[in-house]
């Protein structure tokens, strides 16, 4: 086994722990898949907090992590997969330098082009529910990102990818001349980035413990 392939850590204690459903959480869907839900508490609740601009200014700014995170990963998405489609002398030298390397290259090559003629609905939604009820919910069209994006969208943002049930390869000890072609562009795209979840639960946390004089009313 290559040694930059680490087998998962099991479990710690803490996360072997009976799992508790919390009143509060968020969901990230695209169509009428789930891509990322999370159950959380928030202290001091203030009920009034849902009705208040605040509460939209927030959940705006949650949704703008993501999207933003979304863009980005497009822009290095399309300069890696346009570049090395671009310069014709450049694919000409990966081809010599590694077997198979145009094989990897051509399912990539084939989605970037048809996400050109692509007339599916891929709608993205975010949700702030309470108690499994929907508080506020904003949708975008999907399709303003690459394929290759919509079907990889993580937003805890793993430095790693899961080649097996059992065993993943870590992006910092990793040979990237090793890698698949579609492996080396999710390292491309993800790496250094940071968790968003933790962000956006801080986000709902504050604003809906804020004292009743602190918010603003429509």
């Amino acid at each position: 086994m290559d040694k930059n392939i680490k087998k998962p850590q099991p479990p710690s204690g803490k996360e072997n722990q009976t799992f508790v459903k919390h009143d509060y959480s968020f969901e990230l869907k695209i169509n009428n898949d789930i891509i990322c839900q999370r159950y959380f508490n928030i202290n001091k609740f203030n009920p009034s907090s849902l009705r208040s601009l605040d509460f939209k200014e927030y959940f705006d700014n949650a949704v703008n992590l993501i999207q933003r995170d979304l863009e980005s990963k497009t822009r290095v998405y399309l300069y890696n997969v346009c570049c090395t489609f671009a310069d014709e002398d450049k694919l000409k030298k990966k081809q010599q330098s590694g077997a198979n390397k145009s094989e990897l290259y051509a399912p990539l090559y084939d989605e970037f082009h048809k996400d050109y003629v692509n007339t599916d609905v891929n709608n993205i939604t975010f949700a702030f529910l309470h108690k499994d009820e929907i508080i506020m919910v904003k949708m975008w069209d999907g399709n303003a990102y690459p394929q290759f994006i919509r079907k990889n969208i993580d937003i805890v943002n793993n430095q790693w990818i899961q080649v097996s049930p059992t065993q993943r390869i870590y992006f910092d000890t990793c040979d990237e001349d090793k890698l698949k072609y579609e492996h080396t562009i999710k390292k491309k795209i993800l790496m250094g980035r940071e968790d968003l979840i933790p962000q956006i639960i801080t986000l709902f946390r504050e604003v809906c413990s804020m004292e009743n004089k602190e918010y603003n009313y429509p």
